[in-house]
């Protein structure tokens, strides 16, 4: 699949749609210095070219429930990529993990999860570790606050790309 196309006022209609996702297209073109018309037609044409996988909140999600974050780096037994699939796979099917990442170095992913204490965090990594029987090590962090969450700021690393 080809690569769409997109120039800075494209980049800078997703910068904003990252951080205000209920907003008009013409707040957008008031924002990034074009009509709603045009903010209308590029946000339809990103949309239909699978750029936005969806639209979400971000929440406060404190006010809401008490829980803590969890990162776990783990090392697996077998780097084989059919391994790999079955421990992505694995954990693709758990809601408590909300990101992991296969990484370089010395360790294999790097995941992110919630839980409402520790031995819920527990029971979360024993089940992958069960799931796949693929994991050999692994090292707990937990988060003790969130410093910065942010979009990806597309605007200022476009301009590196575009031609």
């Amino acid at each position: 699949m080809a690569a769409t196309k997109l120039d800075l006022f494209d980049l800078k209609i997703i910068d904003v749609l990252q951080t205000k996702g209920k907003i008009s297209c013409a707040q957008i073109g008031e924002i990034i210095g074009l009509s709603e018309t045009a903010c209308y037609n590029r946000l339809r044409r990103i949309e239909s070219s699978d750029i936005i996988k969806n639209y979400s909140v971000a929440l406060h999600t404190k006010k809401i429930t008490k829980f803590q974050t969890f990162f776990t780096i783990i090392s697996l037994k077998s780097d084989m990529p059919h391994d790999l699939r079955q421990f992505e796979q694995e954990v693709m099917k758990m809601p408590q993990i909300v990101s992991c990442s296969y990484v370089t170095g010395t360790t294999d992913y790097i995941m992110k999860s919630v839980a409402a204490d520790l031995d819920n965090y527990i029971a979360v990594i024993d089940e992958v570790r069960e799931r796949t029987g693929n994991v050999s090590r692994y090292e707990t962090l937990t988060e003790v606050r969130e410093v910065k969450a942010g979009p990806i700021p597309l605007a200022e690393l476009g301009r590196e790309n575009l031609g």
